[in-house]
């Protein structure tokens, strides 16, 4: 059909003249976009009525406090949240780069609870973080 409408060889058939405004993939990726937003929608709305115990989610974004500071800074954050910071646990689990999940400052085992409460090797700048 394609083919033929591009060639302005359009068949007579109510058929065919019926998807000619639906023949590109743009068109029916958007439609598909769409019905999924309202069954979203109605899902919801449909869940909501009948109990109160549904809570939206929160909109996407930066956390206010990262807003003023640079984007190197924030993006350690959120790695560190997240778990994907470059941590003794990540290099040897998920990379397979190191056999060991040795503190690289103090010589525990490295997590995010270790670096933020009980490295010996950050110890002064734990007191300020957890202080303030």
């Amino acid at each position: 059909m394609a083919k033929e409408a591009a060639a302005g060889e359009c068949h007579g058939d109510s058929e065919s003249r019926r998807f000619l405004s639906r023949t590109s993939i743009a068109y029916l990726k958007r439609q598909e976009t769409e019905a999924k937003s309202i069954g979203t929608k109605e899902w919801i709305e449909e869940r909501t009525k009948q109990r109160q115990s549904y809570i939206s989610p929160r909109k996407p974004g930066f956390r206010k406090e990262l807003k003023s500071e640079g984007k190197a800074d924030a993006s350690r954050y959120y790695q560190l949240l997240t778990g994907h910071a470059l941590i003794a646990p990540s290099p040897k689990d998920k990379l397979k780069i190191t056999d060991s999940d040795q503190c690289w400052w103090c010589g525990g085992k490295q997590t995010r609870e270790h670096l933020f409460k009980f490295c010996t090797g950050w110890k002064s700048e734990i007191n300020v973080l957890w202080a303030t």
